[in-house]
């Protein structure tokens, strides 16, 4: 945990206190009220919607409390069921199924009661913490079949792969209303479980051309970066200051969105997030 917040927090507050700037001085144009104290404590959208503001660090928020609870569950569940002798491998899988389970559960019991359109689906339901914690413990059930089950792992990863992608083509073109019960419910299970039957695929690719390879490992170091800034450092600077007046210009736009962000990400990986963690390493090592 000390490790992976060495990576997530000083990035984050660096970039929080940016926004905070850009948004009181009018340089991006959404509403300050939006913020409050809550983005300090990744509690900006624990049980409750939020948007406008920093919108984009809502599934941080998602993966900081996964993170941090996890842990508690697993030594909790630890301890009370010591006295049945189940091993460590058998509380772990069980820590897993209920942070799967329960996000299941608050979204079949409460969120299924909610009146939404698109928008609010999304903002009320799919980007709140407590309604979406299986997307990582699906990641982390994925990551217990590898360790413990490494060749059927491998071995199935063309099955998996087939049924990963008939999973995602029918989440991508059928119709999904806001209110069906199997939207508010299922629809971001079945899009976490598409993505684990994936990887064992992705997995299994060791080689790939060099410039491929290099491009590929860039972007690994820069993704989170680039998570940050993409939408109020860059997209809304472009949307506030310089909106594309046809079609030729919302193209060049398009080109230089991207530009900003890989060269800023870029810069901000190897001036600011590459000397933190090497101080992570030193700290950690010692």
């Amino acid at each position: 945990m000390k490790r992976r917040w060495f990576r997530t927090l000083p990035n984050y507050y660096l970039i929080l206190i940016i926004n905070i700037f850009f948004v009181y001085f009018g340089i991006i144009k959404e509403d300050f009220s939006q913020f409050n104290w809550k983005f300090f404590f990744f509690l900006q959208n624990f049980a409750w919607p939020f948007y406008g503001f920093f919108w984009e660090s809502w599934s941080l928020c998602i993966q900081e409390w996964f993170y941090f609870l996890f842990p508690f569950v697993f030594l909790f569940l630890c301890f009370s069921l010591n006295r049945f002798k189940i091993s460590k491998k058998i509380v772990f899988l069980i820590t897993s199924l209920v942070f799967i389970i329960t996000p299941f559960l608050l979204r079949l019991f409460v969120a299924s009661k909610f009146e939404v359109d698109h928008f609010w689906l999304i903002t009320k339901i799919y980007k709140v913490v407590i309604y979406r914690m299986d997307s990582v413990a699906f990641g982390l059930l994925g990551a217990f079949v590898k360790y413990y089950y490494s060749k059927s792992w491998f071995k199935s990863r063309n099955f998996a792969f087939i049924i990963g992608l008939i999973l995602w083509s029918i989440i991508l073109y059928s119709t999904w209303l806001p209110n069906d019960f199997i939207t508010k419910i299922f629809k971001t299970s079945m899009q976490s479980f598409g993505c684990l039957l994936l990887l064992p695929k992705f997995d299994s690719i060791k080689t790939a051309p060099r410039l491929l390879t290099r491009i590929v490992t860039h972007i690994s170091l820069i993704s989170y970066s680039m998570y940050l800034i993409n939408l109020a450092l860059v997209a809304e600077v472009i949307r506030d200051h310089f909106l594309p007046y046809n079609v030729q210009t919302a193209w060049i736009m398009y080109g230089v969105y991207w530009i900003v962000i890989l060269i800023v990400s870029t810069l901000l990986y190897k001036y600011f997030e590459n000397p933190i963690l090497n101080l992570r390493d030193r700290v950690t090592s010692s």
